[in-house]
């Protein structure tokens, strides 16, 4: 009778386990029973006995919170992902309401801060490490603990500022549910502060990092505005590296995220962009005070690959291109600028011409029914009124 008692309750365990596990992006639903929980995924078991790993990133957010739901002592250990702000794209919201966020957004321009007693600061001096939600710090060179913890406050704001912007939907910020690595070491080239660096394989990122010099660090008390750019660019690279982009998609993202003030102890503004180009004070500007900027059409701007963008002759014209466009469609057409940017993204490892001619395809977004020449011309009148003199030539 015992024997048949046990048996009972292992057929109940197994029952209660074996489900259909949903996948983000419309994967095919994994179908097994719960075999166990590591740090990063959840093994499953299927009918044959075969193990599953998925990662918790992959799983769809019901199933996150299924496992909260039900299991908390068994994920209590893990690496769960956030259930993020709902994505302005689905088409559950409509056209209206999606606008009418992104308005209210622009209008009111909040402070994005965070608070430093939730940042769970941790300090391991032995390790040379230390941690937040969402930061790893590993310390090649030796940092004081009040400058630590001013460095992971800065990085916790970034992170969060990029998550808010209107923008930027769910599908493309797929890095946020990844812990940030960040090196603090000496780094040999001249004039570089920090950078990111992303390892991949065919299956997607397989790593990624932030390095960052040590002595360009800011104290507490705030200074050294250069750092801070720098520090939002390379976290803006991390949260949308999970796919890839023109570089002028990815640039310019990134170039608009460091534009933002940082306010010591009181977070990040996106509002000062628009003041600092007002005033003609855009730190990317300063080279071009009183001359034309000579522009390639957008269509060839954007999908010009790697090598083009990069080129010595052009480098800093386009990251300054990169930064101005995207400064005109955040604030202009943010819903047509986010719907561009989703159906230009490319599989990691993708060849270059197949992304470029995507990006072709995906210019009608930010077209609407206007011209490529209609919408030159007023980014032309917009940058204009700004005392900012581009010129399209092909």
């Amino acid at each position: 009778m015992r024997l048949i008692a046990i048996i009972a309750l292992m057929l109940s365990f197994q029952f209660l386990h074996a489900r259909t596990w949903e996948l983000k992006g419309g994967g095919k639903p994994l179908e097994g029973e719960i075999f166990k929980a590591t740090k990063l995924s959840l093994v499953l078991k299927d009918s044959d006995g075969k193990r599953i790993s998925v990662y918790y990133r992959d799983l769809a957010d019901s199933e996150i919170e299924y496992l909260k739901a039900n299991y908390p002592s068994l994920v209590k250990d893990a690496s769960l992902p956030e259930i993020k702000k709902s994505d302005l794209k689905t088409d559950a919201i409509s056209k209206h309401e999606r606008e009418s966020d992104i308005e209210n957004y622009q209008k009111s321009y909040p402070n994005i801060d965070v608070d430093k007693q939730s940042l769970a600061f941790r300090w391991d001096t032995k390790t040379g490490r230390f941690f937040t939600r969402h930061f790893l710090f590993d310390m090649r060179e030796k940092l004081e603990e009040s400058e630590a913890l001013e460095l992971a406050y800065r990085c916790e704001c970034f992170r969060a500022a990029v998550l808010s912007l209107p923008f930027l939907t769910e599908p493309i910020l797929q890095g946020y549910q990844n812990t940030i690595f960040v090196e603090v070491m000496n780094i040999p080239q001249k004039n570089v502060i920090g950078y990111y660096q992303g390892a991949y394989n065919a299956g997607g990122r397989t790593a990624a990092k932030i390095r960052v010099e040590p002595q360009r660090l800011p104290k507490a008390e705030g200074g050294n505005p250069m750092f801070s750019g720098v520090l939002a660019h390379e976290i803006a690279h991390h949260l949308t590296g999970e796919f890839q982009y023109p570089c002028a998609i990815s640039e310019g993202i990134a170039t608009y995220v460091e534009a933002s003030a940082y306010i010591p102890d009181k977070g990040v503004r996106f509002d000062i962009i628009k003041k600092l180009l007002a005033d003609g004070n855009l730190p990317r500007l300063s080279d071009y005070k009183s001359k034309a900027i000579v522009s390639p059409s957008l269509t060839k701007f954007y999908t010009a690959d790697r090598r083009e963008f990069h080129a010595k002759r052009y480098v800093l014209r386009n990251y300054m291109l990169a930064q101005l466009f995207t400064i005109y469609f955040a604030e202009n057409s943010p819903v047509a600028f986010s719907r561009f940017i989703y159906t230009a993204r490319c599989p990691l490892g993708e060849k270059e011409k197949v992304c470029s001619a995507k990006t072709k395809s995906a210019m009608r977004e930010i077209f609407g029914t206007e011209s490529e020449d209609a919408l030159q011309k007023k980014i032309c009148a917009y940058f204009k009124e700004r005392g900012v003199d581009i010129i399209f030539k092909d």
